[in-house]
């Protein structure tokens, strides 16, 4: 009996002195993903003449910048616009991709009315005027001419870094949302849009030619290319814009409220696709 618990001892450190001895190794992390960096461009927007224009700011490469202009006296008309001192453009609104620094300044011609031509009485003006001076722009021009006993849609362009407080009648609150629809009676329009300035706030998103009518249908997150629905064709499009490849005429593209369209609302938009 000892004998035989002599030898299990002997075998059992034997087979102790066989077994593989674990290696205490280096801590080792993997490095951590390169950070991305992105390049900012700034875009300035003025007018020559009496004139209204939004779409001034630093933005992201690759960002649509939506620029527009509306003339603050009837004695204006809107001729083109100038980039970096070179004729651009003839319309009064468009989409600019930010790929570098870049100036624009919106042309008007002075074109004083006529003293003696009366005007319609079927006909009213619209005298719409931002306050502080260049914190927006309009979809009438200042003067337009409207039909008497008709319903418009006013709408305001704010720019970068100011926010929106209301429009105004005198001292009166007309609306507090930036398109509305007016009523014109049987006198001249006369409104002030009031913003105050703050840095943290950004553009507000707008769509459409500057011009006219606003939509105003309420929009599906995710449906960047307006169509009612969120699917594959979204998303494709989405990829398209963060390549610089299509615009974001909707303004719908920032997925996830950051101010930036890039991957990350590509992320956001394919799960809320694959949820619907």
């Amino acid at each position: 009996m000892k004998r035989r618990l002599l030898y299990l001892i002997g075998l059992l450190f034997v087979l102790g002195s066989a077994l593989p001895v674990r290696a205490q190794g280096v801590f080792d992390p993997a490095p951590p993903d390169e950070p991305t960096y992105y390049n900012k461009y700034k875009v300035t927007v003025t007018a020559e003449g009496s004139a209204y224009t939004s779409g001034s700011g630093t933005y992201k490469e690759g960002t649509s910048v939506y620029i527009s202009t509306s003339t603050s006296s009837s004695s204006y008309i809107f001729l083109y616009w100038k980039k970096d001192g070179v004729k651009y453009s003839t319309s009064k609104s468009f989409y600019y991709t930010a790929n570098a620094p870049a100036s624009f300044v919106a042309v008007y011609e002075f074109e004083p009315p006529v003293p003696s031509e009366p005007s319609p009485m079927y006909k009213r003006s619209i005298y719409l005027t931002g306050s502080p001076a260049n914190s927006c722009s309009f979809n009438y021009d200042y003067g337009s001419k409207v039909s008497e006993n008709s319903n418009v849609t006013i709408r305001a362009y704010a720019n970068t870094g100011y926010k929106f407080l209301g429009w105004y009648s005198g001292s009166t609150l007309v609306s507090s949302s930036l398109s509305f629809s007016y009523s014109v009676g049987t006198k001249d329009v006369n409104l002030v849009a009031k913003f105050e300035y703050d840095p943290t706030a950004p553009g507000e998103p707008t769509s459409g030619s500057g011009q006219g009518s606003v939509d105003n249908k309420p929009r599906v997150r995710g449906d960047v290319n307006n169509d009612g629905k969120v699917n594959i064709e979204d998303v494709k499009l989405l990829v398209d814009i963060v390549l610089g490849k299509a615009e974001d005429k909707y303004n719908a593209g920032d997925i996830n409220k950051d101010m930036w369209i890039n991957i990350a609302d590509v992320a956001e938009l394919i799960k809320i696709a694959i949820i619907r």
